[in-house]
């Protein structure tokens, strides 16, 4: 939720005569982490993760970021935080400045925060915002939950009454992520690139209606109409569209992915949340579905807890597939069934646990095509 200069008024406020903590700080291409570093470890790959995240989102809609250098401060699980934010009701929010972002965050690495930084996610109603916000919201490979369109009740009258809340009031979560995920699906990521444009300074129903007439060619009506009638699906996860991933390919041979003597500090190693952390890659297999069997292992003797191979489809363009990611657990081998039928581009994440001296477990994962 996007939040006024006045949060970071309240933010000063609850903390006067604090004891102040001096907070650790890593410097990223983009984004400015701080956090307490006597109660958490940041891990090396966690920024460039965000930095990636921030320049994915502009580039999807065929644009670029519109400002260069670290503008956007994100300030992780400090006490006191949520007051910032607690102006428009929320416990996390980002507030844009004139200068850049503030984001406050529970979580490292927020999806739903940071693409507010990014065009389509602020300078518009707020109805808007959070439609476009929701729609990046929730990476399954780094620990979220992923959002599900259903057809639902959207109106003409609904949007418009949307479109009249003030500042600070909360908006239709659901309804706006059904709004724009609908126009999405509908027109496609460049013909929205051009509706941000055009909407960039609306301020009412008008305004909005007036953007989808000059650039999609319909009415609010009509694009209630798209809303309402959308169908049950997932998109692609955000971290598809993730640049630089370390890529893997299926030969038909056994192929074994393990990160081994991982540390939190290493920059491929990325915080989730709590002591869960992520070594993120991509698989790809040939467009023909191939069955093949996955097994996740640990060493002897090491906890099998919160150790994961997650694997997430990515088609490269929206599409009505029901398919989110799926999880293998070395906890749980058989469930679910470990033999898949794989094809194309997958992004995956290795899930480990980070021990207090720093070192990382991750379980090994074996692809091996399967047995007639």
């Amino acid at each position: 939720m996007p939040q006024s200069l006045r949060s970071v008024f309240a933010f000063a406020f609850c903390c006067c005569g604090c004891d102040y903590t001096a907070l650790s700080a890593a410097v990223g291409e983009h984004v400015v982490y701080h956090w307490d570093g006597s109660e958490e470890q940041l891990c090396g790959g966690t920024v460039a993760v965000a930095d990636r995240f921030v320049e994915a989102i502009p580039a999807y809609y065929g644009s670029s970021l519109e400002n260069r250098g670290p503008n956007i401060q994100y300030f992780w699980g400090l006490p006191g935080q949520s007051s910032a934010c607690a102006w428009g009701g929320a416990s996390e929010c980002s507030v844009h400045l004139l200068t850049g972002f503030t984001v406050f965050s529970e979580i490292p690495l927020n999806t739903h925060e940071l693409a507010h930084t990014a065009k389509g996610g602020y300078g518009q109603p707020d109805f808007v915002n959070e439609g476009f916000a929701t729609r990046w919201e929730q990476s399954e490979l780094l620990g979220g939950v992923p959002w599900r369109t259903a057809p639902s009740a959207v109106s003409e009258v609904g949007l418009r009454a949307q479109f009249a809340l003030h500042l600070g009031t909360h908006v239709d979560y659901v309804m706006a992520h059904a709004w724009w995920v609908a126009l999405e699906t509908h027109y496609g990521p460049s013909k929205m690139g051009k509706l941000i444009e055009v909407l960039e300074g609306s301020g009412s129903a008008g305004d909005v209606e007036a953007a989808l007439q000059q650039v999609l060619g319909i009415s609010l009506a009509e694009s209630a109409a798209l809303a309402a009638s959308l169908p049950e699906l997932f998109l692609d996860d955000p971290v598809c569209e993730l640049a630089g991933l370390p890529t893997l390919v299926w030969n038909g041979e056994p192929l074994v992915v393990e990160r081994e003597h991982a540390r939190c500090d290493d920059d491929d190693v990325v915080n989730l949340r709590g002591q869960r952390v992520s070594w993120l890659f991509a698989l790809d297999f040939p467009m023909d579905w191939v069955a093949v069997d996955v097994e996740v292992t640990v060493p002897d003797n090491a906890d099998l807890q919160q150790k994961s191979l997650v694997l997430s489809w990515c088609d490269g363009e929206i599409s009505l597939d029901h398919m989110s990611a799926t999880h293998f657990s070395a906890a749980h081998p058989d469930a679910p069934s470990t033999t898949k039928y794989l094809g194309g581009h997958y992004v995956a994440a290795l899930w480990g646990v980070l021990q207090a001296d720093g070192s990382v477990e991750f379980p090994r994962a074996e692809f091996k095509e399967s047995s007639p």
